[in-house]
């Protein structure tokens, strides 16, 4: 009986707490790079999904200039639902566009005389302003 004690090859309990410690050594800095990767990506993901929001706003005024003239695409816009008029004078206008995920503003500005329009669409988190997403600018001539 006394030879099934002798041969004992198993792993101390110190052996076992070392490799834990090297193991998670290694381990934990690439822990760190997975979690800044996967922050960095939502962020981005952000990012994207913002200014294609802003862009096909741009792609709208921009079909929107080249069907109406400068004062019928104004009225246009101030009776689309997706859109509201918040101030106006002779040469600038500032729109709102309000959805579930963003909050944007249009600025559409006059350049002197000419048919030259200036667009900047800001994009935000929310309707707050503190968290410009993105924010995008144009110039567009009008149809006459």
């Amino acid at each position: 009986m006394d030879h099934l004690y002798t041969n004992e090859e198993g792993r101390t309990l110190i052996e076992i707490l070392v490799s834990i410690v090297i193991i998670s050594i290694v381990v934990i800095p690439f822990l760190s790079v997975f979690i800044q990767t996967t922050k960095s990506i939502n962020h981005s993901d952000t990012i994207l999904d913002a200014t294609y929001f802003a862009q096909t706003h741009m792609e709208d005024i921009h079909n929107i200039s080249e069907t109406y003239t400068f004062d019928e695409a104004i009225s246009f816009l101030n009776t689309d639902s997706k859109y509201s008029l918040i101030s106006n004078n002779e040469t600038s206008y500032n729109i709102l566009i309000e959805t579930d995920k963003y909050f944007g503003e249009i600025e559409i500005q006059k350049v002197n005389d000419s048919n030259l329009t200036q667009i900047v669409i800001s994009i935000y988190e929310d309707n707050s302003k503190n968290k410009l997403e993105a924010k995008m600018e144009n110039y567009v001539t009008w149809e006459s």
